[in-house]
């Protein structure tokens, strides 16, 4: 048996972030009035009266049709519908203070052959006075609760709604190494992150931010093994780096760092490794964390081969830790980096 699923749904910019902060107990969703802040999903495990389960904070759901050029909005949405399929238990979040609106009722209608697993949580809802003049019947489903993830108003009651239906699982505790892989903009990191687990687990794009939150997966390799994989955001120059959303994905980052056992630091064959790139593995190693290099995109290169790539380089500091060069998008000594990974893990 599984642990437990439950996903938060709804539309854009009412407060599913902030309930997801709340439910875990710690910021780990980056939470914004600009719509679309959550793109990849957000995984915490949840333990609450004896039961366990895992919650899923999910992007806001869009209901106008999507243009080819739309690609983070379209992978963002087909997040959604996976979690939806795979989770034993859904919140469908409503802003209570704008009250029900024609894409609630639509999402709502699409929640239908979900029904038996849908709770109905009316967030913003700050005093009694406000839940009796909200009008829900056109949205009702088998449960409605009425809270406020900001202050935490009844977020209790609703922990104690949603372990009341689920079953109970006994979680194994294992202490599981935790990989970091940080980097510039668009050098592949989250393309390397989905190589190496096998699925589309963060979005990829060609856009530079697309990654925001620091997303995780776990990998178990062929000895049984397991670690912690986390994806993190495009860590960019000081200067370059624009308050709001950008700025609390490098917090973000910082915080993987700390939490690393070891850092992959990804670079760009193409460009070789710049001076930002080795300020990063700099950051790594003042943290005390052990660190790989991996020069990523070696199919651009016309030689490509690891003692070349080795030479590639003007930081001399770089070379007294492992440097690996591999294509992640092509799969190109993937099977060699794992090795080093799991060298330095175990």
């Amino acid at each position: 048996m599984e642990i437990p699923k439950v996903a938060i749904v709804g539309r854009p910019n009412v407060g599913k972030s902030t309930l997801f902060n709340r439910l875990c107990g710690e910021r780990k969703a980056i939470t914004s009035g600009v719509p679309k802040t959550t793109r990849d999903r957000e995984t915490a495990q949840i333990s609450w009266d004896g039961k366990n389960f895992l919650l899923f904070d999910t992007a806001g759901i869009l209901l106008q049709s999507l243009s080819q050029n739309d690609q983070i909005d379209r992978s963002a949405q087909n997040k959604i519908i996976e979690s939806l399929d795979e989770s034993d238990m859904i919140l469908f979040v409503i802003d209570g203070k704008c009250g029900v609106t024609m894409e609630d009722r639509e999402i709502g209608n699409n929640l239908r052959k979900y029904h038996n697993k849908v709770i109905l949580v009316i967030n913003k809802a700050d005093d009694l006075k406000q839940e009796r003049n909200l009008n829900t019947r056109e949205v009702n489903f088998k449960e409605t609760i009425y809270i406020s993830a900001i202050s935490g108003r009844r977020c209790g009651n609703l922990l104690d709604l949603i372990t009341k239906y689920l079953p109970r699982f006994t979680l194994v505790k294992q202490k599981m190494p935790v990989l970091t892989i940080i980097g510039r903009p668009n050098v592949g990191k989250s393309t390397l992150l989905n190589t190496l687990v096998g699925k589309e687990i963060s979005i990829t794009s060609g856009i530079p931010g697309t990654t925001r939150d620091a997303v995780e997966a776990q990998f178990k390799n062929n000895k049984g093994q397991k670690f912690l994989i986390l994806d993190t955001a495009g860590y960019r120059r000081r200067g370059r780096i624009k308050p709001g959303i950008e700025k609390f994905s490098i917090f973000r980052t910082l915080d993987a760092i700390v939490r690393s056992d070891l850092v992959i630091i990804v670079t760009d064959a193409s460009e070789g490794i710049t001076r930002q790139d080795a300020q990063l593995v700099q950051l790594a190693l003042d943290h005390k964390k052990k660190v790989i290099t991996v020069i990523n995109k070696i199919d651009l290169l016309s030689e490509a081969t690891t003692e070349n790539i080795n030479n590639y380089y003007r930081f001399g500091f770089i070379g007294k830790h492992p440097v690996v060069g591999i294509s992640a998008l092509n799969q190109n000594n993937i099977n060699l980096l794992l090795k080093e990974v799991e060298r330095v893990l175990f």
